[in-house]
């Protein structure tokens, strides 16, 4: 997805905001980042999975079974 969302972006002239492994999403803006209005937001948005995987937002695979 995120192969597809890069030659996507350089056509129509976006970056990559954001993005989501887990749920396969990739955000893509005209602006160079994502603007916060509220809360803290993560330090590089690159990290946020890693931050997902640590406090098992979405359980294991043996949880789900």
């Amino acid at each position: 997805v995120k192969k597809y969302a890069k030659m996507l972006a350089e056509e129509i002239g976006y970056s990559i905001a954001s993005e989501s492994r887990v749920s396969r999403v990739v955000l893509l803006s005209r602006l160079e980042k994502p603007i916060i209005r509220y809360g803290n937001p993560p330090i590089n948005w690159y990290d946020m999975e890693t931050v997902d995987e640590k406090l098992d937002e979405y359980g294991s695979v043996q949880e789900i079974i």
